[in-house]
């Protein structure tokens, strides 16, 4: 019953500090990354500045502030495992809700694994039509480009994830004005 108890505890617990770290935003991305999304958008998705320009920056950088806060959050539990703590006891899981809300409160979250503050994009000039007239490939691909952009694995899930949301928010962004 203790134990049962105790995996109660440590998952409420979870999930108070998964929503203490939302209030992280895309507010929290430095102006380099802002900059590289905005790029990423004109000169690789070719949604030019359209309303669709704003949709695309705004699942970019969701995708982004998502992929810094695993990273963070993939260091806190590296960071209270190195202390000699043990998952699944109430001294980790004190120790990772601790570290989570400190982050959660930063005033100037950690910047991590993010992209390159002068990267190289990866569009192809040979394609040179908009958004609005490329093929289903020639959309996937760029997806898949933007995505990378990010600094996103390519094997990982947050890419796959990365390029559904975008993939779903222009679709609908496009669609709905008809």
């Amino acid at each position: 019953m203790k134990t049962h108890s105790l995996s109660w505890l440590i998952g409420i617990s979870a999930l108070v500090a998964a929503g203490d770290c939302a209030a992280q935003t895309a507010a929290s991305l430095s102006p380099q990354q802002s900059a590289l999304i905005r790029s990423t958008c004109e000169n690789i998705m070719r949604v030019g500045q359209t309303i669709d320009f704003d949709v695309c920056t705004a699942s970019l950088s969701d995708s982004l502030v998502t992929h810094q806060k695993s990273y963070a959050f993939a260091q806190i539990d590296r960071a209270c495992s190195d202390q000699g703590l043990v998952s699944g006891t109430a001294a980790y899981a004190t120790c990772v809700l601790d570290r989570k809300r400190q982050y959660a409160n930063s005033p100037t979250p950690v910047n991590v694994a993010g992209p390159s503050p002068a990267p190289t994009l990866t569009y192809h000039p040979s394609d040179s039509e908009d958004y609005y007239h490329m093929t289903f490939d020639t959309k996937r691909r760029r997806e898949q480009d933007s995505c990378a952009q990010l600094g996103l694995d390519p094997d990982s899930g947050e890419l796959q994830q990365c390029v559904a949301a975008l993939d779903a928010s222009l679709y609908n962004s496009d669609h709905r004005k008809r």
